[in-house]
């Protein structure tokens, strides 16, 4: 906003209001050139009181040198901030920028999660157990489903079945469609025996 060169300091302060009044300005930046016929100090007084009573930062160049300490006081009596510079000034306010956005990030937590238990290395070691007690080297499939459930790690649901009525009671119980596996570690990769049937929709498959 451009108030002339012969603006008053009232016309200067009433420029600043209506540009901090707008909510689509975060901060203002004045710039003043000395002029005869208006006093900095006078000036920088008027602008001062309307940043006062402003939320928004007010930022500042060439309306203190430093041979006018009384103008140079105003502003930092209003909580202005003079710079030499126009440049200085809106990299300033882009520090502000940047650290206001920080602080948002820093607010950005995740929401408080559930302590988590402690695995079962008991059951573990019972499914160790298991395996060495029937001399073998590899788990069963359904031991490595409860030893994977035990740490924590997502499995689909399982249950063993050792009757073709077991098996169908398991599946509804599961829900359609099932996949009905072979339990039997050790099996060669080529075995006449079929070990698994996949996407079963209903006991009659």
């Amino acid at each position: 906003m451009n108030v002339r060169g012969d603006a008053s300091p009232e016309r200067m302060a009433a420029a600043v209001a209506a540009t901090l009044a707008d909510p689509g300005v975060d901060a203002v930046l004045t710039l003043h050139v000395q002029r005869p016929t208006t006093g900095s100090t006078d000036a920088a007084r008027a602008v001062a009181a309307v940043a006062r009573g402003s939320s928004k930062p007010v930022l500042a160049r060439g309306w203190a040198p430093l041979e006018m300490p009384e103008a140079r006081n105003a502003l930092e009596a209003g909580g202005i901030a003079n710079f030499y510079t126009p440049e200085n000034a809106v990299e300033a306010f882009a520090f502000l920028a940047a650290y206001r956005r920080n602080q948002a990030l820093l607010l950005e937590v995740p929401p408080p999660q559930p302590e988590p238990q402690p695995p079962d290395i008991a059951a573990a070691e019972r499914i160790r157990d298991e395996a060495a007690a029937a001399n073998r080297t590899v788990l069963s499939e359904m031991q490595t489903q409860r030893l994977l459930s035990i740490f924590g790690l997502p499995v689909a649901p399982a249950a063993p079945a050792e009757t073709l009525a077991e098996a169908l009671a398991e599946a509804r119980r599961l829900g359609y469609p099932v996949t009905l596996r072979l339990d039997t570690p050790g099996l060669p990769a080529k075995t006449p025996v079929p070990t698994m049937r996949a996407d079963l929709r209903n006991g009659g498959c």
